[in-house]
Formats: C-alpha cells, structure tokens, sequence
C-alpha cells in the first residue's frame, strides 16, 4: 500500500487542536479497490480515485471514492461513499467539503451523522460540522432543509437511557449540549406531542424551551401559550409545564386560562395546577370544570393521582356554578335570545365572592373507578368580604304546565364567612359566620298560559275552571199581594 504524507493542517475533523499544528498530522493511503491514481496538477492540485483513506492523530479518519486535494486553499473535496469517524461520531454522506482553516466539514446528500455514545442520529440533506479547535471549545454542527434528529436525552449513571426525542425543523443548530430548532419546530415522544415556532432544548439538564404559538399535547392535557417551557428528567416524562401569555390548558376534568400557567408531575401524572395574573392590566386566570368556574388573582389545584381534588384562589376571588340540566340550557339560551328584556338575567347561575375562595371536588359516583374521571363540586368556603347569590327551586303546584322551567328563588348573604354545599350539583346547605347582610326574594307567580298555547282540555294557569254541571234552577219570586 502507497502511502503519502500529506501537508500539516490539511485534514480533518476533530483531531486535537496541538495535533493540527503538528508535521505529518494526517496522511491518505489507497483504498480497498485497488485501482488507486494520484495526479497532481498546477497549483497543487492532487486528485485522487480509486478509493482514498485519510487519517489523523487523535484518531479521525475519512473515506471516499474519490478526492481532490486544493493544498493552496486548504480544502478537500470527497465524492461517492463519504464516510468521517472520529470516536464514537460517524457521519456519512454522498460528497463532502473539508476546509482545514476553520475546521469545517461541510456534507451534503443523504447526510447522516450519529453519536453511537449518545445514541442521536441526525438526517438531512445538508449537514455542516465544526470541530473543537482554538477559539472553539464545543463541537457545532448545523444541519438545514428540514432535517430529522432522533436526541436522546442524557442518562445520570446507573439509570436507564430515556426515551428518544423525534424533533424535525427547517434548520437545527447544535452546540455542545445546547440543541437550537427553528421554523416550525416539532419535539414527538410516545408522551408528547410538542410544536412551536422555534424550539431550545438543553440534553444536560433536559430544559426545553418553546417559543412562538408554543403548544404541548399529551393523551392527558393540552397546554398552549406564546411559551411553553418544560423540564424532562433524565429518566424520562416530564417533571414541570410552564406556559407563558395567553396560556391554555384543556384536561379531562379542568380548563384553565391564565397570564402564566405551571404545571407539576410526578410519575408522568400531573399533580398540581399554578395559575398566575403576573401583572394587573392581564386578565385573572380561570379554572372551569363540567359545573363550576373559579377565578382569582391566583389559582392552585390539587390532583393527587391526577384526579380534582381542591381549587384555592386567592386574590379577588369569584365562584360560579355551571347549570348542565335542561332546565338550565332553556333558561340560558331564553335569557341569551332577550338578554334586553329578561328579569332573570342576573341570576343564571350562583355565584360566591370572596378574597380567598376553596373548592373541594369528588367524583360524581363514590364508588367510581380509576377510569372514571368525571367529578363534581361538593362544598366550597369564601373568606373575607365573602358574599354570595344562590337559587333555590320553589314547588308551585298551582304551575300547570311540567315542561316549563321551574320558578327559582334568590337567596343572597353577606358575611365574614360562607360555606355553601352541594348534593347531586344542586345547593344542599348554605351555612354563614359574622352575617352582615341577608336577602331572600321569591319567585313571581306563574302568569297565565296563552290560549294558543293551552293544551286542549286543560284550564290555563290562573283561569276559573268552566262548571262541569248546570247550575241550579232559581226559585221564582213571590208574587206581590193585590190590594
């Protein structure tokens, strides 16, 4: 086998920045085909077929059917089954441009470089890398025109390798363990499905950032905001959800909508709800579940295995039940059609104030299983200026008519106090410390049903009934004597 000494400097990719300065740092032999040439040119132009091995101190090593040496520039030009090794990274491409000055390998078609020590693959059609060098602490790399990285989170020792990352953008910049994704980032785990408009994800500490119409979905939840940041352990999962502007959050049992909106996790089911108003002119943030909304300056839900259990809010506080029965949509899309018009208006739902509000919520069903995720409001407590408006369902047996809407009183307090419980999402028990102030108001009585609306044979409302018999015959007046 011929083997030439190749000019200081010349090749290649991560060798030791001292073995660069060296004489005789790289050579290129013959390759394996056998049918090796070497033709030097004018201008110190060495061209290379037949195959073309290049080594390096340090370990490095490229591969290529073909190569042209351009030792003026300081460049190498390798054509047909490129092949760079350097350690445990390999990259492979159909051509690929080195250029000795600023450590560059710059490959194209079909590029494929993995780390078997970290098992990350990274695919696309144009693929640059930046060795170590002076000036140059952290390997780089650049890959363009929408590539795919397969990233695989770091692993603490003796802990099983985590689950892979599949993250496609239009470009994907690598430095050291910093991973930047831009223009229409996608991050998907079998856990998550994550998009945004561009994307920062640190391997060492599993910190991943979302920027830009950010939005994180799992089979559990779906979080969106302007930003969504989150942090994934090493052993997999996710640990803390935080969305940023205009945040949303769409789960089994709660939606919420706040400035700033954290959440927390432990064995990948979410255990805790923070949602923040980081500044006064920005909207409170609101919890709403299937039969009660809940707003505050912050609000704080409790899910032990990820199941409602209590909501706090804090600040400015405002419960409001949710009317789902029949009834209940009657009246509200009657009061929606003449919200001008409708008395009632003011009173479509209950509703409790209070500077502190606690919610406590159940499963509907207690004998319910894990499955069955569907919950309730069962007692909620109001401290301080508390004050709330409930109604109460009247039974007027003088009302004819089953299909309408039954007549509802209103009961409001004032207080230091208020606990208010709920059986089967109906008002059970309204207790009040320190009452300040208390109103009941009835119901007005039922008006009479318009004929045109009287079903036959039945008496409209209010209406005296017609006489099922004839009256009797009056006896006839006595006649006058005659004088």
């Amino acid at each position: 086998m011929r083997r030439l000494f190749l000019l200081s400097g010349l090749l290649l990719l991560s060798a030791p920045a001292s073995a660069w300065a060296q004489p005789g740092a790289c050579t290129f032999s013959q390759g394996e085909s056998g049918t090796f040439t070497r033709t030097e040119q004018n201008g110190g132009i060495i061209s290379v077929s037949g195959g073309i091995v290049i080594r390096c101190a340090g370990g490095t090593t490229i591969r290529a059917n073909e190569g042209n040496i351009f030792q003026a520039m300081g460049q190498t030009h390798l054509f047909g089954n490129v092949v760079f090794e350097d350690g445990t990274r390999r990259l492979t491409s159909n051509t690929a441009v080195y250029t000795s000055g600023n450590g560059r390998l710059h490959a194209t078609g079909n590029a494929v470089f993995t780390d078997a020590a970290t098992g990350s693959t990274l695919r696309g059609p144009d693929i640059e890398y930046y060795k170590v060098m002076p000036g140059r602490p952290q390997a780089q790399m650049i890959a363009t025109q929408r590539p795919h990285l397969t990233l695989v989170p770091e692993a603490r020792p003796g802990q099983q390798r985590p689950e892979p990352l599949e993250i496609d953008g239009n470009r994907i910049t690598a430095v050291g363990e910093n991973l930047y994704v831009s223009g229409q980032a996608v991050i998907q785990s079998t856990q998550m499905n994550a998009t945004a408009g561009e994307a920062r994800y640190d391997r060492a500490t599993g910190r991943l950032e979302l920027i830009g119409s950010a939005r994180i979905r799992s089979d559990r939840f779906d979080l969106s905001g302007e930003q969504v940041d989150a942090i994934m352990p090493a052993t997999g999962g996710i640990e803390r959800l935080q969305a940023r502007t205009n945040a949303v959050l769409k789960g089994e049992q709660l939606e919420v909508t706040a400035p700033d909106l954290q959440l927390f996790f432990s064995e990948e089911r979410l255990q805790r709800l923070v949602g923040r108003r980081t500044a006064p002119e920005l909207p409170q943030p609101v919890a709403a579940s299937a039969e009660f909304q809940l707003q505050a300056d912050s609000l704080d839900a409790v899910l032990p295995a990820q199941r409602l259990e209590q909501v706090i809010a804090i600040g400015h506080a405002r419960g409001e039940t949710i009317d789902t029965t029949a009834a209940g949509r009657a009246e509200r899309a009657r009061a929606a059609a003449s919200a001008a018009t409708d008395s009632t208006a003011i009173a479509r739902s209950d509703w409790i104030l209070g500077d502190t509000i606690v919610g406590f919520f159940a499963p509907r069903d207690s004998a319910a299983t894990a499955a069955d995720t569907a919950i309730v409001l069962k007692r909620i407590i109001a401290h301080g200026d508390a004050q709330s408006l409930y109604r109460l369902e009247v039974r007027d047996t003088t009302q004819r008519n089953p299909a309408a809407a039954p007549k509802r009183g209103l009961n409001y307090l004032a207080g230091e106090k208020i606990e208010l419980t709920f059986q089967a999402g109906q008002l059970e028990v309204a207790n009040v410390i320190g009452l300040q102030r208390g109103l009941y108001l009835d119901p007005t009585p039922p008006a009479a049903t318009p004929p045109s609306e009287t079903p036959a044979g039945e008496t409209p409302p209010g209406a005296t009934p017609e006489p099922t018999t004839p009256p009797a015959t009056p006896a006839p007046a006595p006649e006058t004597p005659r004088p």
